[in-house]
């Protein structure tokens, strides 16, 4: 893999960096009450799922009406920026009603400053020097990946329809495998992280092939470990210096857990731009914290967001309908055997309707083609 242009790696920080935070900013905005810190992280793991969603909902009806490439990208990019200024505006707005009682010297400072103020003082010196040593490794990892990533046989499939997507300006209309016109491929017609591949490549000017081996990846496998960090923070959370001790041990599990083709670390080392690794190693682990989260601190935003996962999940691959859904409705199942609340039985849910509704444009396309 050769050096890529100035220009070139300029587009790629601002897609794969900025736009992300810029819009996970709100969330992060919102869960800084709950969480005390971890502004950054938040916003960019859960600004990925935002990308994730809007371009799943967007894309979707263009799809199933067998419709044009271009004229999704053009409607796309529009909506994304959108969403970023939107979630800037809505973050400030958070950040500043949050501060405001601070600005008085008399006023005591909030239960919420005080926990995030001594959870910060419990960090311990040497956990700082793990914490280099971890983003060290996941840099050292994105660099490899880089230069030697993996040519995986499904490529055959995903990359292809992401090239047919590029030079045809069809989705799902062509085989991926000889490149005559076919009607809609109803199985991974609600799966658009491949077209998500076409639309990286044209906006930071690279071949699909390319966006998908040398960008996206690497950016996954970081987000994958920044979940992982979030997930160590709700287990730790009363002791936060065994965090990045917890995702080291992490990142040597995935490292050594090649132990067959079909683990999910294999799968995220070797395929990391397909659908179902994205899902068994990012969408899967959030959604089990959101879960966690919501149902220790039950708040809204984790609704909303185990909202969005579940919309995230169908853009990686269709079989989140039922796995997803399943998950959710075994948590409800838990709140009201354990707990004996409708009220939270309910709004878990809640969470399960945009995958229904889905489910529902599934059944209707197996009718019709």
């Amino acid at each position: 893999m050769g050096v890529m242009p100035a220009i070139t790696v300029v587009r790629i920080l601002i897609v794969m960096l900025v736009l992300p935070l810029m819009c996970g900013s709100f969330f992060a905005a919102c869960l800084r009450r709950h969480e005390g810190r971890g502004f950054l992280l938040n916003a960019y793991v859960f600004g990925w799922i935002v990308v994730f969603c809007l371009f799943e909902l967007i894309c979707t009806p263009y799809v199933v009406t067998l419709g044009k490439f271009s004229s999704f990208y053009q409607v796309y990019n529009p909506f994304l920026l959108a969403a970023a200024f939107i979630s800037m505006t809505a973050a400030a707005v958070v950040l500043c009603r949050r501060r405001k009682p601070a600005e008085d010297p008399k006023t005591e400072i909030s239960g919420e400053e005080t926990d995030g103020k001594a959870a910060r003082d419990k960090t311990a010196w040497w956990a700082w020097i793990l914490w280099a040593i971890v983003i060290a490794s996941i840099l050292v990892q994105m660099v490899f990946f880089y230069f030697y990533n993996h040519m995986n046989g499904d490529d055959s499939y995903y990359i292809a329809q992401s090239v047919i997507t590029d030079f045809v300006d069809t989705m799902y209309q062509r085989d991926a495998y000889t490149g005559t016109p076919m009607g809609l491929d109803v199985r991974h017609a609600l799966s658009v992280l491949p077209v998500f591949v076409t639309w990286l490549g044209r906006v930071c000017g690279l071949h699909a092939a390319t966006a998908a081996h040398a960008v996206l990846g690497p950016v996954l496998l970081a987000m994958c470990y920044g979940v992982y960090a979030l997930v160590g923070r709700a287990l730790f959370s009363k002791n936060r210096s065994v965090v990045p001790l917890f995702v080291l041990l992490v990142q040597v599990w995935y490292v050594w857990g090649n132990v067959s083709i079909f683990t999910p670390e294999t799968f995220l080392y070797t395929r990391t731009w397909q659908g179902k690794a994205v899902f068994a190693n990012i969408i899967l682990p959030l959604a089990f914290y959101l879960l966690y989260r919501l149902l220790t601190e039950w708040k809204a935003v984790y609704m909303a967001l185990l909202m969005l996962l579940s919309v995230a999940g169908i853009f990686t691959t269709t079989a989140s309908v039922y796995l997803l859904s399943a998950l959710y409705g075994i948590t409800a199942l838990y709140c009201l055997i354990t707990q004996r609340r409708w009220r939270k039985c309910f709004c878990i849910a809640v969470c399960v309707i945009p995958a229904f509704l889905y489910g529902l444009v599934y059944l209707w396309l197996l009718r019709t083609w």
